[in-house]
């Protein structure tokens, strides 16, 4: 469900395997054994029971975003309304882990209350509590991966940096937490393959490479490794009057993720086991 970089990576490992992969999205991807349904998740009557009814016991990555504002992920509502038992055995969801809020920089694993400060954070803990739900009622198995930034080739925030936004003074920056986008590939077809989960429950996993920093230690980082300048650093109060209502909750939110469930019970050694590696 959704076909962006993530699932198409994802896509390509087992179409790669000679399996056939169905792809639920607007438009038609081009890779080989790979069926195209187009559905619009926003449009119930738009194809999605044609989906579900695929086959019986089917594996689901659900990749695709909720809407862009409320605090109910509308389109995990209507795709719960149409599920029938059988129809599912293990589902991957894929969070985010702004359902945590903000933890003034604790260190945290999976166990941590959920208490997202944010309306894309809500959004995101109303799938997740109505998969668990969905899971009990039809009897299939749910993997949670809550996903920070991820980062790697085509995601650098190259253009931000070269038009000299300005970035929160490094003692003022919140704790940010990523994942190389390789690794967060591999972590889902990990999950689908091994999470530790059974029908009808539900097991959470933080996907990070474990090495937290600070988000202008994260672009000074990336300034010096492309050769651009690092941006410039203003104190908070001025930050709040300059940068985007998106930027700033982003700077509200400050945690460092404990990730050692998902490498040990996944059993995988990450790529990139830091920023500092992938820019190497």
């Amino acid at each position: 469900m959704g076909f962006g970089d993530i699932g198409s990576r994802v896509a390509k490992h087992y179409t790669e395997q000679g399996q056939v992969v169905t792809a639920v999205c607007r438009k038609a991807p081009t890779q080989a054994n790979t069926r195209h349904l187009a559905v619009d998740l926003d449009d119930p009557q738009s194809g999605l029971q044609a989906a579900l009814a695929q086959g019986a016991s089917t594996d689901v990555f659900w990749f695709a975003p909720p809407q862009k504002a409320g605090v109910i992920d509308k389109r995990i509502q209507t795709f719960c309304n149409h599920l029938r038992t059988g129809q599912i055995r293990r589902f991957v969801y894929i969070s985010t882990t702004a359902v945590y809020g903000d933890c003034e920089g604790r260190w945290i694993d999976e166990d941590e209350p959920l208490k997202p400060g944010t309306d894309r954070g809500k959004r995101r803990q109303d799938a997740e509590q109505r998969l668990q739900i969905a899971a009990k009622e039809h009897n299939f198995e749910l993997a949670i991966l809550r996903v920070p930034g991820i980062y790697g080739p085509g995601r650098w925030p190259l253009a931000r940096l070269k038009k000299g936004l300005p970035v929160l003074k490094e003692e003022e920056s919140p704790y940010t937490n990523r994942i190389h986008q390789d690794d967060l590939a591999n972590i889902c077809i990990a999950a689908m393959n091994k999470a530790l989960v059974k029908a009808g429950e539900w097991r959470a996993y933080n996907c990070s490479d474990g090495q937290p920093s600070t988000m202008t230690d994260y672009f000074n980082r990336i300034a010096d490794a492309f050769d651009v300048p690092r941006p410039p650093q203003l104190a908070r109060a001025e930050a709040e009057r300059q940068l985007t209502a998106g930027m700033l909750s982003f700077m509200n939110e400050s945690k460092r993720l404990n990730s050692n469930r998902v490498w040990s019970e996944l059993q995988i050694n990450p790529n990139y086991s830091s920023l500092a590696e992938a820019l190497s």
